[in-house]
């Protein structure tokens, strides 16, 4: 078992978005998340946009389009003349999103198997290496930008753009739970692990072996995602463990 490195205090890049899309509302969305599953914004903390924006050193814009993001995921609540707020996260949602995730992600693996250019297929190669490097180090903001990079690359080798629209939108409802079971023992070299047999079996040729291990994969990680949540709610989470 690697030793963990903490999470980063908070530091939020302003730059541009990456070639991946990243944008800096979701780096936003990925800080605040993080303060709310660290405690630092407990369950019906009020939301201030002004304040987190003086906070993060960036305009209100992008703060409002990060909450808007984390209400789609479930962690805030957004009203109508009471604005943003931390919400109580309700289990059998988190269950339900990773459900479609793992179906979509699933699909996404079974088609990148058979479109994937050799090129492609080596470049997810080199994605899972620097994942497995993180995992060693026991950094959880190196390998969750890996992690992050590999499954968006196997999504977009399955070269379905309505598809990848589709798995796009919910991935960012799912990321902060992602995330944040990253934190618990042992869940970098168990989800390590779990990609090298996703990359393993694709290298192979066997799209339904990957389709499989994917939704596999992500049963497991909804189930500790929810052990996240376990302070929000004492509703017990239906999922599986492996």
């Amino acid at each position: 078992m690697t030793a963990r490195k903490p999470v980063s205090a908070p530091s939020v890049d302003v730059s541009s978005g990456t070639a991946l899309g990243d944008t800096l509302a979701d780096r936003l969305r990925r800080q605040i998340a993080q303060w709310i599953f660290d405690g630092q914004l407990p369950p019906g903390q009020r939301l201030d946009e002004r304040g987190l924006a003086e906070k993060l050193s960036v305009s209100r814009t992008p703060v409002r389009e990060a909450l808007r993001q984390l209400q789609a995921a479930g962690l805030v609540d957004i009203a109508p003349n009471r604005g943003a707020v931390v919400a109580i996260v309700d289990p059998q949602r988190l269950v339900e999103l990773f459900e479609v995730v793992a179906e979509f992600e699933s699909v996404c693996a079974r088609l990148a198997t058979l479109r994937m250019t050799p090129i492609e297929k080596g470049h997810i190669q080199e994605l899972l290496a620097e994942e497995q490097t993180a995992a060693q180090a026991g950094d959880i903001d190196a390998f969750a930008t890996a992690n992050r990079r590999l499954h968006t690359a196997i999504v977009a080798g399955a070269h379905n753009a309505v598809l990848e629209e589709a798995v796009s939108v919910y991935r960012i409802r799912t990321a902060p739970f992602r995330k944040a079971q990253l934190a618990l023992p042992n869940r970098l070299d168990a989800t390590a692990a779990d990609d090298a047999r996703v990359v393993a079996l694709m290298q192979q040729g066997d799209g339904a072996g990957a389709a499989a291990a994917v939704k596999a994969h992500l049963e497991t990680t909804v189930y500790y995602a929810s052990k996240c949540t376990a302070t929000t709610t004492a509703t017990p989470i239906k999922a599986k463990r492996r």
